[in-house]
């Protein structure tokens, strides 16, 4: 009992160990609001909607986390215009964020990078661009499902379309998210960081992550900590026999009951 009461113990240091500084959240919600500012201020964009996605979002983000942004635009549908990249790349230059600068990293047809210095702090955000779609849509509907929805109706889907921070937002599917379970998914986080799967990069990984350490934690399984990260592993290793397939066809129906419940 004793060796066990002390694994838990050391576990436990490694989830303390991964949690950022509220120092470090607070400087990337200021970059990030220098940026939505930058994005309101220019003529040529509608701005709708400005949302954290992604691990900051959730509440299971490490330390060194990149912050993920989603803008949602009025007026606008994939693939976004040059003109619409454009105005984003400009919006980050121009940013401006007290006690610190934003600099532009880098962009592609569905986001733009930016990194910030603020205080000791390092940063990098992804700013995603994103359409408001409501044709079809019950105004109830998540905006990730509305999203789905306009990839639906465009035809056939190309995994290219899907940004990681709409993937990633389908976590919210999954109820009773308890403190434990986010426990869980650091050290799921720390232990995939050491791990090189095929000397593959996979993009999304810690998306697939954090499905697999929910799945395997569920309440029912029980509160003890080691135990659940032991299924966890379990779970990993069935992860490379595991198909994820991306089809128009996919729709609500599909879904487990259990996971709407």
């Amino acid at each position: 009992m004793a060796q066990q009461t002390e694994r838990v113990k050391l576990l436990r240091a490694l989830i303390q160990g991964q949690i950022p500084k509220p120092e470090y959240v607070a400087a990337g919600r200021a970059a990030a609001q220098a940026i939505l500012l930058s994005l309101q201020q220019r003529k040529e964009l509608s701005v709708a909607e400005f949302r954290f996605a992604g691990s900051i979002a959730k509440g299971t983000s490490l330390n060194g986390s990149d912050f993920d942004l989603v803008v949602f635009l009025n007026d606008e549908k994939p693939p976004f215009s040059p003109a619409v990249i454009d105005a984003f790349h400009k919006a980050v230059q121009q940013a401006r964020v007290p006690g610190g600068v934003i600099h532009f990293r880098g962009k592609n047809n569905m986001l733009v990078k930016a990194s910030a210095h603020i205080g000791s702090f390092d940063l990098e955000l992804d700013v995603n661009i994103a359409p408001v779609l409501v044709s079809g849509v019950n105004s109830g509907q998540t905006q990730v499902t509305r999203v789905a929805v306009g990839m639906q109706e465009r035809g056939i889907v190309s995994v290219r379309e899907i940004s990681p921070v709409f993937t990633e937002a389908t976590i919210q599917f999954f109820r009773d998210v308890t403190p434990q379970m986010l426990d869980a998914i650091r050290v799921a986080k720390y232990w995939n960081s050491k791990v090189n799967l095929y000397d593959a990069k996979i993009h999304g990984g810690s998306f697939i992550i954090e499905l697999v350490t929910l799945e395997a934690n569920r309440i029912s399984e029980g509160t003890d900590l080691e135990d659940r990260f032991v299924k966890f592993l379990q779970a990993m290793e069935n992860l490379a026999q595991q198909k994820i397939i991306l089809t128009k066809e996919y729709n609500e129906q599909d879904i487990p009951a259990r996971v709407l419940s």
